[in-house]
């Protein structure tokens, strides 16, 4: 009898003490910090952010400042301070669908990869091909290559008959040359562009 006396003093003793413990910077459970506000001596609350939204780098939860630009340079939209696009930084596209308008997958789930044809014809194609990394070329391709949707009409028409010609594929135009990718951003080849104008 005595024993589990002593066992339910030892449990009530430590839910008393973990109800009322506090984390390094002296936040309780319920978030209050030992001064009796939410937010510490520095303004911060105990999931690190100020009473705006900021943390102590000066980015909110999404990751952006406040003047919308990620820790890259980056807009929710992927454009940089100088209006350059870059598809890897493009959140806003994939708030609707897990597809962007583009037909791809978002490359946060779904990584940018390369097939073996696609290393070869970079391999035989593309100058000094020897020398480059396939996955890496691919990334500045997917990064920053334009699509239908970035071209003059006509050259987009030209690009889409293109894209037909590979299931589902999404053409991409970059230096010169014409990349195919899946819809869940796998390089499937490319070749030099002779016919659309960019």
């Amino acid at each position: 009898m005595m024993s589990v006396v002593i066992i339910l003093a030892v449990i009530f003793v430590w839910l008393i003490t973990s109800l009322y413990s506090r984390d390094k910077r002296g936040f309780d459970r319920k978030g209050i910090h030992r001064n009796g506000t939410k937010f510490d001596e520095f303004g911060y609350d105990v999931k690190g952010y100020d009473e705006n939204g900021y943390n102590r780098y000066g980015f909110d939860k999404q990751g952006y400042d406040k003047s919308g630009f990620n820790i890259d340079g980056y807009k929710i939209d992927g454009r940089n301070a100088n209006g350059k696009y870059n598809r890897l930084y493009d959140k806003k596209s994939y708030v609707q669908s897990e597809y962007n308008k583009e037909g791809f997958l978002n490359p946060r789930i779904y990584p940018i990869a390369v097939t073996n044809h696609a290393r070869a014809r970079i391999f035989e194609r593309y100058p000094n091909g020897e020398n480059i990394s396939a996955d890496n070329l691919a990334r500045e391709v997917y990064a920053y290559g334009k699509s239908s949707y970035q071209l003059m009409k006509t050259s987009a028409s030209t690009l889409r008959e293109i894209e037909s010609r590979y299931d589902n594929g999404i053409a991409l135009i970059y230096k010169g040359y014409i990349y195919i990718f899946s819809e869940e951003n796998v390089l499937i080849t490319m070749y030099q562009n002779e016919k659309v104008i960019v």
